[in-house]
């Protein structure tokens, strides 16, 4: 077969399961949006002569209330994805999320952001459900990595694109553009087939070949329906009191460990205060060498630059040593930025005043950059791994 034979074949081959990934990617960019969203609008709706004033008090509902929606929406994805499968949980991800950002664009009173922040939070707990998962039952071995290292990229897109039209677009508006790639994901969804592992679990094996004839080649389909089918079974047969047992397993109860301790440092180090606040926080601080929404914009690009770099050096460094130089950049970071604070209350103005939170936000971001995408592959890694 000629080389360009051969080009066009792998393309028709890959391009399902990357079709997949780029949905993923659409979820993932979602909830970098839902993330720095309030960083560019509270700002603004707490500022004087606002559109839809609000107070301090209101803004910091706003901005937490996210993370009461996505404790909820972790619960009930949870559910959907044993019930419905992974694809289907997936594609539900969409409705919550669309309808925030029609609840954001119809905004009148603080209760329609209240409202909106909740049901975005339903779609950021579902997504995390559900999209490794997908990912990790239809994506062929050898390009599993590749593809779960681009999803996660959505997320520092994500981020930056909100600084991007937050500076520059209105509320509704913004929202009307963040609404646009819901409708693309929903029609993605309903074209790509069930995961050849939920039709097998709920006996539809004709369907459980078409999907892996789909997604990975018409080659060895009845040797892969034959492995999902054994990995079924081996799961399926366990009662809950079987797999609660596992955690008696020191290897189980020490990465379980890890990964929670993982993430919570994450979120215990100010990730959510740094994104949700950044804005806010350079006014706070009488930044003003630049552009508050500007360095905003600037400070987000730069933490896309290293997460895109640092999926290169996971194999040369390991996400082990990675994670060590964000942890180290980070504690710097706000130790800079703290003490800038402290300086500003004490009424001591030196010559680096104006630089040193530009400075420290663009340090703490690109050690989150690094920080955050070794967490979330290392945790996807490990899910994929019960699909081996």
């Amino acid at each position: 077969m000629s080389p360009p034979t051969n080009f066009v074949a792998r393309v028709k081959k890959l391009y399902p399961q990357a079709l997949a990934a780029f949905a993923v990617w659409i979820i993932t960019a979602q909830i970098g949006v839902m993330c720095v969203w309030s960083s560019p609008y509270l700002a603004q709706l707490t500022a004087p002569g606002s559109p839809l004033p609000l107070t301090l008090t209101e803004a910091s509902w706003v901005a937490s209330l996210l993370y009461l929606g996505r404790l909820v929406g972790a619960f009930l994805g949870a559910v959907s994805v044993s019930w419905l499968g992974s694809k289907k949980t997936t594609l539900i991800t969409a409705i919550p999320t669309a309808l925030g950002w029609i609840l954001m664009i119809a905004a009148d009173s603080p209760i329609w952001l209240y409202a909106a922040r909740i049901c975005l939070g339903l779609g950021f707990g579902f997504a995390y459900s559900c999209f490794a998962l997908y990912l990790g039952e239809v994506a062929a071995p050898e390009i599993r990595g590749s593809l779960v290292s681009f999803a996660v990229m959505g997320g520092p897109v994500g981020n930056f694109l909100a600084s991007v039209t937050g500076s520059n677009m209105s509320l509704r508006a913004s929202s009307v553009t963040y609404f646009v790639p819901c409708v693309l994901l929903v029609i993605l969804m309903c074209l790509l087939p069930d995961s050849p592992h939920h039709l097998v679990k709920v006996g539809n094996f004709e369907a459980a070949r078409k999907s892996i004839a789909w997604y990975r080649g018409s080659e060895k389909v009845e040797n892969e329906l034959e492995e999902v089918t054994r990995f079924v079974k081996a799961t399926g047969a366990a009662s809950f009191m079987e797999r609660m047992a596992e955690f008696r397993l020191r290897h189980v109860r020490r990465a379980t460990v890890l990964v929670m301790m993982l993430f919570a440092f994450m979120q215990l180090s100010g990730l959510n205060n740094v994104l949700f606040y950044m804005e806010i926080i350079l006014i706070r601080g009488k930044s003003s060498v630049i552009q508050p929404s500007n360095v905003v914009s600037y400070v987000l690009l730069c933490s896309v630059v290293v997460a895109i770099i640092s999926i290169g050096l996971y194999d040369k460094c390991g996400r082990r040593i990675l994670m060590m130089v964000s942890a180290t950049g980070v504690s710097i970071s706000l130790v800079g930025l703290g003490t800038h604070f402290i300086l500003q209350e004490k009424g001591i103005v030196w010559v680096g005043s104006q630089w040193l939170p530009v400075a420290t936000l663009f340090r703490v971001a690109a050690s989150y950059s690094k920080k955050k995408l070794s967490i979330k592959t290392s945790t996807h890694y490990a899910a994929e791994a019960q699909l081996v």
